[in-house]
């Protein structure tokens, strides 16, 4: 997404350190960033204070809750290893470890399974990345598709787009050079999360904000996106956080 003026502040409240997050906005919003768990209030900037200082109050009890869920899933981090489950499309795949003296690679089989062919004492980043690999190629199977769909409906078209891996945000956009950026988590999620938020990026092409005439135009072009939008942020994987994540 476009970034706005912002200006950062950092203070210590009921023993947290908190990012407060001043922009060009008409309500607050609270993110637990994933994986430590650090907390980030988005407010406008003519906000008081105190008012963000109740808002975090008012939401302890979330906020605890949801540190207690990474706390847990950061110690259970994936190892990549034979019998692990990994979302793609939505669907739970199976690792299975095949031992080669070659370059290592992964490759799709059937019933639900992805094979790692690698040394025996392939590092677990080597398995990492082979599996980041595999959801680049899902996802640039699938955008160029997806863009010849959207981009006449939308009436926008893109300059370029690309993949990376990205902790707080689903996507980005850069008007000026109509450039997308969207998330290598997306190709864990159903199909329909992907051309969502692919849809979402191109109609800031026509808005900047997230303002009413975002929405009015999001529902334009895709009326069942609020749908998307909350499946998008479900977390119904082992290795999902159920943080609604900035698009």
């Amino acid at each position: 997404m476009p970034k706005s003026h912002i200006q950062i502040e950092k203070v210590a409240w009921f023993g947290h350190e908190v990012e407060i997050h001043r922009k060009k906005m008409k309500t607050m919003r609270l993110k637990i960033i994933p994986p430590e768990g650090f907390i980030r209030i988005s407010a406008p900037h003519y906000l008081p204070e105190q008012a963000i200082f109740q808002f975090m109050q008012k939401n302890l009890a979330w906020i605890a809750e949801r540190q207690a869920v990474m706390a847990k899933e950061k110690s259970q981090a994936p190892n990549f290893l034979q019998g692990e489950q990994h979302p793609v499309w939505g669907e739970l795949f199976e690792l299975d470890f095949t031992p080669i003296m070659g370059k290592p690679s992964i490759r799709e089989l059937p019933n639900n399974k992805l094979e790692i062919l690698a040394p025996n004492n392939v590092t677990t980043h080597v398995r990492e990345k082979l599996l980041d690999e595999f959801y680049r190629r899902q996802l640039k199977r699938e955008l160029p598709l997806l863009l010849e769909k959207w981009q006449p409906i939308v009436g926008k078209e893109v300059n370029e787009w690309g993949i990376k891996k990205m902790r707080t945000r689903w996507g980005t956009c850069n008007i000026q050079a109509k450039r997308i950026w969207l998330s290598l988590a997306l190709a864990k999620k159903p199909k329909s999360c992907l051309e969502y938020v692919l849809v979402h990026e191109l109609v800031h092409l026509h808005e900047r904000y997230h303002n009413q005439n975002f929405k009015r135009l999001m529902t334009k072009f895709m009326p069942d996106w609020p749908t998307h939008d909350a499946r998008l942020n479900q977390a119904d994987l082992p290795d999902s956080t159920g943080v609604p994540l900035d698009l």
